[in-house]
């Protein structure tokens, strides 16, 4: 959403010295889309360990439950344990780094990294079409709140209100000056 008058500037400092009514409807207006993306963002991060603390139970809870060979991908290896415990290490590293560490959540990069626990059993491809169809809401969802102003934390603005008018005693008020003779005179210590 455009504003018209809160620039980056104000955003950054966090506060908006308001001289007009339209400013104030328009920090109104910003403060309360805040409120509304924070719930937004609070819901995707809620859903997103959701997802995480799923996958981080369910896949060695059947490779734990189910140490039988998976009849569809039958192979004549004597290791095959070995070679499911990689398989199962392999989506971990992947789901790690694109999901967690990369912030990525395209769906069809899940899907090839989350298919490879299929050939451990064929429960997984219900774990498949989860991650895929989560990951699709969730870089939808991410499109959307990384293209407003104030992403990731959105922060209100704090309104302040001082006149050109009023003289400058106000200004001296509300400042800190008097302060830091004082931190840098204990710097000395």
């Amino acid at each position: 959403m455009k504003y018209r008058y809160v620039t980056q500037e104000h955003i950054d400092s966090g506060v908006f010295n308001v001289k007009s009514a339209e400013e104030f409807a328009d920090v109104q207006a910003y403060n309360a889309n805040m409120i509304n993306f924070r719930k937004q963002r609070y819901r995707f991060l809620a859903e997103y360990w959701w997802v995480v603390g799923t996958n981080a139970l369910i896949v060695p809870l059947i490779m734990y439950c189910k140490p039988e060979i998976n009849p569809l991908f039958q192979i004549n290896i004597s290791n095959y344990k070995w070679l499911l415990y990689t398989l199962c290490a392999s989506f971990a590293f992947l789901f790690i780094f694109f999901v967690m560490h990369k912030k990525d959540y395209d769906w069809r990069k899940c899907l090839v990294y989350t298919s490879l626990l299929v050939p451990i059993d064929t429960v997984y491809i219900i774990l498949v079409i989860m991650n895929c169809l989560l990951m699709y809401l969730f870089g939808r969802l991410d499109k959307v709140l990384r293209d407003e102003p104030g992403y990731p934390h959105f922060a209100q603005l704090k309104v302040t209100i001082i006149r050109e008018d009023e003289d400058k005693d106000a200004e001296e008020k509300y400042s800190f000056d008097k302060y830091k003779s004082d931190v840098s005179d204990m710097e000395d210590l």
